[in-house]
């Protein structure tokens, strides 16, 4: 039986859901209220209120764009965009790669360009000796920032041939919400620039695009 090549995994960890916190109040108990609002004192002086008090970040998960009375946000329609990846790190939890066993990839993402747009992370887990079933990451940065998380999963088997199918199961930041497709083409691109070469000094080249299409999505930023 052929074995499947770790090779043929490619990129990202699928981002975990992270429960939506409600900001909704508790309903006030049903107290009797004071007629006569009490006397203040002569010598009463207003409480300070701490003007920095710490503020708690919403979170939203992949698959919500914001609170559901939000109505301040509308959804975009279809982008296509081209993300360039090269794998840096490849770690086997089970060098025989057994049935259940993982395999990590770690990824850096280029633009078209050739300039560095961020991060990609995969956990492929290994149906059998043909198939695995990946959940990729990729973390997209603008000018050094975080400005979006983009999450797919994909089904890789010996009968890709190159040319791998990708659903867009969510995303944060720019792309929160998002929906769509995407799909893999394994090829070798000299980026970045001055790529390749042996030894320690060795920097991996593009060995994939991957060709992103979403069908929608909501911006609304960090």
């Amino acid at each position: 039986r052929k074995k499947l090549s770790s090779r043929n995994l490619r990129l990202r960890e699928m981002a975990k859901n992270t429960p939506y916190r409600s900001n909704a109040q508790h309903p006030h108990s049903h107290q009797t209220k004071p007629t006569t609002p009490p006397t203040k004192s002569p010598h009463h002086h207003h409480q300070h209120v701490p003007t920095n008090s710490p503020q708690l970040r919403t979170e939203y998960p992949t698959n919500q764009p914001t609170k559901d009375n939000d109505s301040t946000l509308k959804k975009i329609h279809m982008k296509h965009f081209n993300l360039l990846i090269s794998v840096v790190n490849i770690i086997d939890t089970d060098v025989n790669q057994a049935p259940g066993s993982n395999v990590i990839l770690e990824s850096t993402v280029y633009a078209p360009s050739g300039k560095t747009i961020g991060r990609g992370f995969v956990t492929c887990t290994i149906v059998d000796s043909t198939i695995a079933q990946c959940h990729y990451a990729v973390s997209l940065k603008k000018d050094g920032v975080l400005v979006a998380e983009l999450h797919f999963q994909a089904k890789l088997s010996s009968q890709n041939k190159g040319y791998i199918p990708i659903s867009v199961t969510g995303g944060t930041g720019m792309f929160s919400g998002a929906k769509g497709s995407a799909y893999e083409v394994q090829q070798t691109i000299n980026i970045p620039a001055g790529c390749g070469g042996e030894g320690a000094q060795v920097t991996q080249c593009v060995n994939s695009v991957w060709y992103v299409t979403l069908y929608e999505y909501y911006d609304h930023g960090y």
